[in-house]
C-alpha cells in the first residue's frame, strides 16, 4: 500500500504564503534560464540507445481514470475526477479535427517557436480527448452550496507538442485545450457511476458552473531539465521543471519530479506532473524496432508549487453561475504533491497508479484537502 504524508505538504505550504510575489518572481526567472539553456547547456544525460530520432506515426495510446479518494465512507459521495484518451505520434498532427496548426501559430506568436531551430530537437506529437468532473462534498443537497467547490464539468480535446534536446538534458513542450464547460455529460456520467456503486444520486447539478454550455480555452508553455541522472542495476533521474498557462486556469509553475527503479526508456518518455487533475500532453518513446519494447519497474513522485491568477472552474466566466468566487476567495498558491507506481511489459502495454494531493483552493472552507488517484493503461509500439 502506497501512502502520503501530507504534514511536509502543508509546512512546505505555509512556509510560502508570506512569500508570494518572491515566489512569482522566482518562477518567471526560472522560466528565462530553462528557455535560454537550449543554446547554453552541453549536459549529457544517459538514455537507452535505439529510440528513433524521426516520429513515427503512430507511437501509442493512454488511456487515464481517475477518481478521489475518500476513507470515511466506502460508497463513492463526493465523485471528483475524469477519464482521458491520449495518442500519440505524427498522425495526430493530420487528422481533421486536429488544433495542431492552432498550436503551431501560437508558438509563432509567443515567440515559443523561435527558442526551438535547428533540427537537433527529437520531436514528438500528441492528441488527447477528455472529461473532467467536480463536485461539493455534500451531493445530496438540492439548492447551491455557497461554501464548496461548485459542481462543474469539462469536455476537452488538447493538442500538444514536444522538442526534446537529449544531449542537453532539456524538454520543451506547448500544449493547446479547447474545452466546453457547463454540459450534461458530468451528469449523466456521474450518476451512472452511482449507480452501478448503489451511492447517492447527485442532486445539484443545475448549479454546475457555466450550466447550459460555454466554450474555454488554455495555452500551455513549459520546460523541463534533467538535475541527476544514473543508469545501473537501480537507475534515477531528477528533473525540475517551469510552466506557464493561460486560459481557463491561467497560472505559473514550478516543479521538481523523479523516477527511480528498472529504468530503460530516456526520462523524457515518462512526463507525469503536467496535468490539473487530468494528464496532458504525455508523449512516448517510440522504439527503433517494432516489438523491441523494453520492460520497466520504477516508482515516480514530486511535488509542483502553483501560483494561481485566475480559475474558471471556481470563477466562472462569462455565463452567470449559482456559485461562484472572488479572487480574493481562493488560495492563490497551491502546492501539489504525487506518488506512483509504473510497470511496462515487452509487448509494449504499461500499467500505472498514481496517488495525488494538494491544498484545498477556497479560503476558511474548512473542508479536506483534495486527495485522488489514477489509473493509467497505455501501449507503446
Amino acid at each position: 500500500m502506497v501512502t502520503m504524508d501530507t504534514s511536509l505538504l502543508t509546512h512546505i505550504l505555509y512556509r510560502f504564503r508570506g512569500a508570494r510575489r518572491s515566489l512569482l518572481t522566482l518562477l518567471l526567472l526560472g522560466i528565462l534560464v530553462s528557455t535560454t539553456t537550449v543554446a547554453q547547456e552541453q549536459t549529457a544525460v544517459s538514455g537507452r540507445e535505439g529510440f528513433e530520432t524521426e516520429e513515427l506515426f503512430d507511437t501509442g495510446w493512454q488511456f487515464y481514470f481517475d477518481n478521489d479518494i475518500s476513507f470515511n465512507d466506502e460508497k463513492d459521495r463526493n465523485y471528483t475526477g475524469g477519464v482521458a484518451l491520449t495518442l500519440s505520434g505524427k498522425r495526430t498532427a493530420g487528422y481533421w479535427f486536429s488544433i495542431d496548426d492552432w498550436l503551431n501559430g501560437l508558438d509563432r506568436l509567443s515567440g515559443f517557436e523561435s527558442l526551438l531551430k535547428g533540427n537537433a530537437g527529437i520531436n514528438r506529437h500528441a492528441l488527447e480527448f477528455g472529461l473532467t468532473i467536480f463536485t461539493p462534498d455534500d451531493i445530496a443537497e438540492q439548492e447551491a452550496i455557497s461554501d464548496d467547490h461548485p459542481y462543474a464539468n469539462m469536455l476537452f480535446m488538447a493538442n500538444s507538442q514536444t522538442t526534446v534536446y537529449s544531449d542537453r538534458g532539456l524538454i520543451f513542450q506547448s500544449t493547446l485545450l479547447l474545452g466546453l464547460l457547463g454540459t450534461a455529460v458530468g451528469e449523466q456520467v456521474q450518476k451512472t457511476i452511482h449507480n452501478l456503486t448503489d451511492s447517492d444520486e447527485p442532486q445539484g447539478w443545475k448549479n454546475q458552473i457555466s450550466e447550459g454550455g460555454e466554450l474555454t480555452a488554455k495555452y500551455t508553455l513549459s520546460a523541463q531539465k534533467v538535475l541527476l541522472s544514473h543508469q545501473g542495476n537501480i537507475s534515477y533521474d531528477i528533473r525540475g521543471g517551469v510552466e506557464a498557462g493561460v486560459g481557463y486556469s491561467t497560472d505559473l509553475n514550478s516543479s521538481i519530479s523523479f523516477r527511480l527503479g528498472k529504468l530503460n526508456t530516456p526520462w523524457w518518455s515518462f512526463i507525469p506532473h503536467q496535468s490539473e487533475y487530468i494528464s496532458l500532453g504525455q508523449t512516448f518513446g517510440d522504439n527503433a524496432q517494432q516489438g523491441a519494447n523494453p520492460a520497466e519497474l520504477f516508482v515516480w513522485g514530486g511535488l509542483n508549487l502553483k501560483y494561481r491568477l485566475y480559475n474558471a472552474i471556481l470563477q466562472g466566466q462569462f455565463r452567470d453561475s449559482a456559485v461562484t468566487y472572488d479572487h480574493d476567495d481562493l488560495e492563490p498558491l497551491i502546492l501539489d504533491g504525487w506518488l506512483g507506481i509504473t510497470k511496462t511489459f515487452r509487448n509494449g502495454f504499461g500499467i500505472r497508479f498514481v496517488m495525488r494531493k494538494q491544498n484545498y483552493e477556497i479560503k476558511g472552507s474548512g473542508r479536506n484537502d483534495p486527495f485522488w488517484s489514477g489509473l493509467i493503461i497505455s501501449r507503446t509500439y
